[in-house]
């Protein structure tokens, strides 16, 4: 029989998205082969601390009910950098627990959408499931990303990036006039009229 295929999922994180990654991470699961792959569960804390989880799986491999977050200390692992075969180490005993053979990061939002995890992951040399490092950090940065996407002769909407010294210094209203559609500040929107530009 041939050996199955670790797959550490990582699932949680920082983000205010923390509890939808979990629920993201139960669909995951139940998609993947268990006859084909060995689920390594991996719950990251709303610090970006990586506990080892236990799952209630049934015969078919699929998890039962939903992914709670147990961040225990006896449980705490990191994922070892450099040693080309994801090793992953308890943090409290210094045993050797398991070495993924590629990671799949379930996370959204910063620490996991942003090439925070993708990093972590890289450092160990493992592969992984979903855009790597640069791509990751770039299209998080939605100014970076539209930069190089306007560097690159794409055409895209007018936009402005507002830091807290440049909105005091703007009358975002006669912006929004001027420009010919909705300015959005903190989730208010400035009276004026929605229009299609040409």
């Amino acid at each position: 029989m041939q050996q199955k295929l670790r797959v550490g999922v990582f699932f949680g994180g920082c983000s205010a998205e923390h509890e939808i990654s979990l629920m993201s991470a139960v669909n995951v699961i139940n998609a993947l082969d268990s006859s084909k792959y060995e689920i390594i569960p991996i719950g990251v804390d709303r610090n970006g601390k990586m506990f080892l989880q236990h799952l209630l799986m049934s015969s078919q491999g699929k998890v039962q009910g939903e992914i709670k977050l147990i961040p225990h200390i006896n449980n705490q692992v990191v994922l070892v950098p450099g040693t080309g075969h994801g090793l992953l180490v308890n943090l409290f005993t210094k045993e050797k627990l398991h070495a993924i053979d590629i990671a799949f990061p379930i996370m959204h939002g910063s620490y996991g959408e942003d090439g925070t995890i993708q990093g972590v992951i890289k450092a160990a040399n493992v592969p992984f499931v979903g855009s790597d490092l640069l791509s990751s950090a770039i299209c998080m940065d939605k100014d970076i990303a539209k930069r190089l996407l306007r560097d690159g002769g794409y055409q895209l909407l007018i936009s402005l990036l507002c830091t807290n010294t440049v909105e005091t210094k703007l009358n975002l209203s006669k912006l929004s006039k001027s420009w010919g559609f909705l300015v959005l500040l903190n989730q208010q929107i400035l009276v004026h009229p929605l229009v299609y530009l040409k």
